[in-house]
């Protein structure tokens, strides 16, 4: 009988799927137009947030096909599968939400604003292997050989140079024996790409000499955009590799 009933239910199933199509459509559009007017608003008239909400990657992907956010999330999940893992700067937490806490063992991610682990202590709560905490890491000790893989991703260019070597120095103190430093920033040109950027890298070549003050194996490439050029690194004790 359950045999015989199942083409019939699969039907109306469809039939009630296509049926609110439209209505998915137009909730779909409506949601996107209200997190682009929350993008002009929030970053158009100051003062600017603290922290940036991923949301308008995902809702402007559509329209403008920025494959940034997604692609970070895609190579730093890559070396994450049973890892402990340490996101420096986690923001909104949305990369360690979608990307990284699906495959690693436990992810800690460390903000300075209270206002961006508040948010992701509610968005993401029901996710268990993931926890946030504020920690502002220019001036904080890490848990010293606590983590096998930290990332440190598009944030570092928010620091000074000597700010990047104290972080660094920590980072390197917090992996495990063979541990992975991963993280990307974008490539500086002529002029900065944002004024809130403390440095940016005019070469794969300046951003090498820096992680080689730390970190004996340096990996570097670069991703080609139609807006920007990205710079990837993976650094470790241990010879790394893509």
């Amino acid at each position: 009988m359950r045999e015989a009933l199942r083409p019939a239910v699969k039907l109306a199933l469809r039939a009630l799927s296509a049926a609110f199509a439209p209505v998915t459509a137009a909730a779909g559009a409506v949601w996107r137009a209200g997190v682009r007017l929350r993008f002009i608003t929030d970053w158009t008239f100051p003062p600017t947030p603290d922290f940036f909400d991923h949301r308008f990657d995902i809702a402007f992907f559509e329209r403008w096909r920025q494959p940034h956010f997604f692609e970070r999330g895609v190579y730093a999940s890559e070396i994450c599968r049973g890892k402990r893992v340490l996101d420096l700067c986690s923001g909104d937490g949305a990369g360690a939400a979608l990307f990284i806490a699906p495959v690693a063992a436990s992810v800690l991610g460390l903000d300075q604003h209270p206002g961006a682990v508040a948010h992701a202590r509610r968005r993401w709560q029901a996710i268990g292997n993931l926890r946030f905490e504020e920690m502002d890491i220019r001036k904080s000790e890490l848990p010293q050989r606590a983590f096998e893989v930290i990332l440190w991703d598009a944030s570092i260019q928010y620091f000074t140079e000597q700010e990047m070597d104290s972080v660094l120095a920590r980072a390197r103190e917090a992996l495990a024996a063979g541990g992975i430093l991963h993280g990307s920033t974008i490539r500086g040109g002529s002029k900065k790409a944002q004024e809130q950027h403390r440095h940016e890298f005019a070469s794969a070549s300046e951003l090498s000499e820096l992680l080689r003050r730390h970190f004996s194996h340096v990996l570097i490439w670069t991703r080609e955009h139609a807006d920007r050029s990205s710079l990837y690194f993976r650094c470790s004790e241990l010879p790394v590799q893509r």
